[in-house]
């Protein structure tokens, strides 16, 4: 395989099958066609591939690049073969139009915002690696996600020895090049890890090489801050910014604690803020207002993105209402007793009657 010519007669047979035989517009691709896609791409030689290759991945019909893109999270990242058919947005395979350039609040300036999207954050999966050992880190959110900050929390101790690499969303590329990058430039206090993530649809996979170079056994938490459109309008102030305390709990290690949070007033939250003395020890594995999940996956957030020294921490969780409650789950992840501690910020409606 040489050329975009050979390239594209190894995907295509799979990629013909395509429902909709456009080039603009929603195709449906069926799980049979997924899975010979996928095979197709495996039997490619990585220096060749359409998936690591974006100048490739162009030249091939729109229906080829639908099929890839589908088929993508069985080659990069071992998901099972598909057991069911899978919508594409051809048109969304270069950009999300008016979404992916539009952004929604800048992290950097806080209380900014514009109505184009809300700022969210996903947990990753729990990665232990032992001394001298590579995994990989994947999240999978669960709505369709632009990230723009990933956070790696302590990442500072593992300098000039813990590595990323080969951070991929589908099958796009974040670096424009091979070689390894410091987590610690990810660290909660980095003031350097903002990034423009393409958009990460639902069911495709942002995963990246870990290198862990610490000596020792490690477990690693991680997440990303982005933005999401699901529907929800995005909301701008509306009031004064205001504070809710998250009283001390103690919490025995590996016990896990639920707060039922009782706001006084319509509270929507700009901010969640735990303590950096006690962070370290704790993962956030839930956090809902009333029903309503505000994570975008069921993987668990690192208590330490949100001490008060992270950097770029701002969200748009949904407007807590009079009577309802947030509820915020914690796990002590450290080998003894701790007391977990925070604070929320965020703006109450004070023109509303509810």
């Amino acid at each position: 395989m040489s050329n975009a010519a050979s390239l594209a007669a190894a995907v295509n047979p799979a990629a013909a099958a395509v429902q909709a035989a456009q080039d603009t517009g929603i195709v449906t691709i069926s799980a049979p066609v997924i899975n010979a896609t996928a095979d197709a791409l495996k039997s490619i030689p990585v220096a060749q591939t359409p998936l690591y290759n974006p100048a490739m991945y162009r030249t091939l019909p729109a229906q080829s690049r639908a099929a890839i893109h589908a088929a993508a999270g069985q080659v990069i990242s071992g998901q099972p073969p598909a057991q069911r058919p899978v919508t594409v947005d051809i048109d969304s395979l270069e950009g999300i139009h008016g979404y992916e350039s539009s952004g929604a609040l800048d992290p950097r300036t806080g209380l900014l915002r514009v109505p184009a999207a809300r700022l969210e954050i996903c947990g990753a999966a729990p990665l232990t690696l032992a001394a001298a050992a590579t995994g990989t880190l994947k999240f999978n959110p669960q709505r369709d996600f632009k990230a723009v900050r990933l956070i790696i929390p302590s990442a500072e101790e593992f300098a000039d020895t813990t590595y990323i690499q080969n951070i991929l969303v589908g099958n796009r590329p974040i670096y424009l090049g091979t070689g390894n990058e410091p987590v610690e430039n990810f660290s909660e206090l980095s003031t350097a890890a903002l990034v423009d993530f393409p958009i990460c649809r639902v069911g495709l996979t942002i995963a990246g090489t870990l290198i862990n170079g610490s000596g020792s056994s490690q477990t690693f938490y991680a997440a990303l801050l982005g933005y999401v459109t699901d529907g929800k309008a995005p909301e701008p102030l509306k009031g004064h910014l205001r504070r809710m305390a998250i009283p001390p709990q103690s919490v025995a290690s590996a016990a896990t604690f639920t707060y039922a949070l009782n706001p006084q007033d319509a509270f929507k939250v700009r901010k969640f803020v735990i303590d950096q003395g006690v962070a370290a020890s704790f993962i956030v594995s839930a956090v809902s207002i009333g029903n309503e999940p505000q994570l975008l996956s069921s993987d668990p957030v690192p208590a330490q993105g949100f001490a008060d020294r992270a950097q770029d921490l701002w969200l748009d969780w949904d407007r807590c209402k009079t009577g309802q409650q947030i509820f915020i789950t914690v796990t002590n992840t450290s080998g003894s007793t701790a007391n977990f501690q925070g604070a929320l910020l965020g703006d109450v409606d004070e023109s509303s009657p509810f």
